[in-house]
């Protein structure tokens, strides 16, 4: 009897942690609107923006969330179409968005919240290359310092998508 009991506390444990790891790996994607407001209430919390300026802020991360979308579903498109698409180019759009969304955010913001921010994309910057170090494993060690074989400006494309999972 024992011997049954623990065999299914064994396959209980074993089917939950499967199940779980299965719903971690495919979360949906979150539209443009939600990843705007998630960016936006993380800088509210972390940057202490007051009422003005976070709905302001709300405002361009919507619509360089929405331009961001558009980007790529315009990439994917191009891809299934021609089975290729030029990266370089979509890459360059992408850091011009968020750098002018960057501007504009810096642009509302006091000294303080400027060095707040300024550590807050430096601290995503750093869970990115932990992040991809940990992924790629020998790929990236075998070529020396991750800081060598990606630069900061790829990194800007990563770095909204860190800023959105921070805890």
């Amino acid at each position: 009897m024992k011997r049954i009991f623990l065999f299914f506390t064994v396959l209980m444990l074993s089917v939950t942690t499967l199940l779980a790891q299965r719903s971690y790996n495919q979360r949906k994607p979150k539209s443009p609107e939600q990843r705007a407001k998630m960016l936006t209430e993380r800088m509210t919390k972390r940057l202490k923006l007051n009422g003005e300026q976070s709905s302001k802020i709300l405002k361009i991360n919507k619509e360089t969330a929405l331009e961001i979308s558009a980007l790529r579903k315009e990439m994917m498109q191009k891809k299934n179409e021609n089975g290729t698409v030029d990266k370089e180019s979509y890459k360059t759009q992408i850091r011009d968005l968020n750098k002018s969304r960057d501007a504009q955010t810096i642009a509302l913001l006091d000294e303080q919240q400027k060095a707040e921010y300024a550590k807050m994309k430096e601290d995503a910057k750093m869970r990115v290359k932990k992040r991809m170090e940990n992924k790629k494993g020998k790929k990236f060690r075998n070529q020396g310092n991750l800081g060598d074989s990606i630069d900061d400006e790829d990194l800007e494309m990563l770095v909204e998508e860190e800023v959105l999972e921070e805890k």
